[in-house]
């Protein structure tokens, strides 16, 4: 097993998953770094995160919608890819808020990182924890097939959202 598999098998919800990847540095060397969060880990995601959506009530009172199946997660992300809302970047330097996006060999979403000064990323590993870590010191699941895309800010990533919830039929004032 290497660490990008021990990280995958590890099952710990929310704040618990923090000691848990800490403890397999005494079995597997590895440079990742929890990240405070004044919201509570298992209240959100990856893209949620990323988006700047944690948090914000005007996100949650969509997404938590009774009978509504319209949140922030793979489908959303897909839909954005798809649709052209994130623009790969051409140049060569990566700058700090580059969203990272993780992609599986069909270019659908696994995952996203926020890119940092020091050439690493922040990012939510699904309902665990928040972490700065190298660009592949995540797990498996997430692929090896990184693409990097500009940021979008919270306002436009909003209104896109609210836009994908209306093609999904929910809509709302």
């Amino acid at each position: 097993m290497n660490l990008r598999e021990k990280l995958s098998s590890l099952t710990q919800l929310g704040s618990d998953h923090v000691p848990a990847v800490l403890a397999i540095s005494n079995e597997y060397s590895h440079s990742i770094i929890p990240v405070n969060s004044d919201i509570e880990l298992s209240r959100y995601t990856c893209l949620v995160y990323a988006l700047g959506f944690a948090g914000q009530t005007e996100y949650e009172d969509i997404a938590g919608l009774p009978h509504v199946n319209v949140f922030a997660g793979k489908r959303f992300a897909n839909w954005l890819l798809a649709n052209g809302h994130l623009q790969p970047l051409t140049q060569t330097e990566i700058p700090e808020g580059t969203f990272a996006i993780y992609l599986d060999v069909n270019g659908e979403f696994l995952h996203i990182g926020i890119c940092t000064a020091d050439l690493r990323l922040n990012s939510k590993w699904g309902n665990q924890g928040l972490y700065n870590h190298c660009l592949l010191e995540v797990p498996e699941s997430y692929g090896s097939s990184v693409s990097y895309f500009q940021p979008i800010s919270y306002p436009a990533a909003i209104e896109l959202f609210k836009d994908f919830a209306a093609s999904n039929d929910v809509f709302f004032e």
